[in-house]
């Protein structure tokens, strides 16, 4: 006989059914979403630090003292022209909406630093969403046990000869 049955009604099994299906709906993929968001904002501050840096290294190597003309994205792909008189010091966001002047090997210091702090809390991120993903497997192989199906897919299939 199944341990299942032996132990639940089947009320009580249709119970706890409806009760994990609404732990993972309500819970565990709301949790799984908004940590995915959370990560896809890292990556995306992590590119344009990555973007800054990459711009001030051009500077640096090239020598670009004075009078550098680029292109500046206003937003949504819309750019306007913009001269630069001194390249000698640069204003990047340190957060929060402020920004600071530094000089141009501070600035590469200073984004390589939080370029390296924003990796770190995206790995934390990553295995936070392993975890959760892990969680819901396991929630859908206990839901799966409860109902009495079978695990291997292999039984379910039918096999046709020709």
């Amino acid at each position: 006989m199944d341990p299942v049955a032996e132990v639940f009604k089947p009320a009580d099994v249709e119970a706890k059914v409806l009760e994990y299906e609404r732990y993972i709906n309500d819970v565990l993929k709301r949790d799984l979403q908004k940590t995915l968001q959370q990560l896809d904002t890292i990556h995306m501050e992590c590119i344009e630090y990555m973007n800054t840096k990459a711009v001030i290294d051009s500077v640096i190597e090239n020598g670009i003292g004075s009078n550098l003309k680029t292109k500046y994205d206003l937003g949504c792909n819309f750019y306007v022209t913009a001269k630069i008189p001194d390249t000698s010091m640069v204003f990047v966001r340190i957060g929060l909406g402020i920004y600071l002047e530094y000089t141009l090997p501070e600035a590469t210091e200073f984004i390589q630093g939080q370029i390296e702090k924003l990796e770190s809390g995206a790995k934390e991120l990553d295995e936070k969403i392993v975890k959760i993903r892990a969680f819901i497997k396991l929630t859908l192989e206990a839901l799966r046990e409860l109902q009495g199906i079978s695990a291997d897919p292999e039984k379910e299939r039918r096999e046709f000869v020709l």
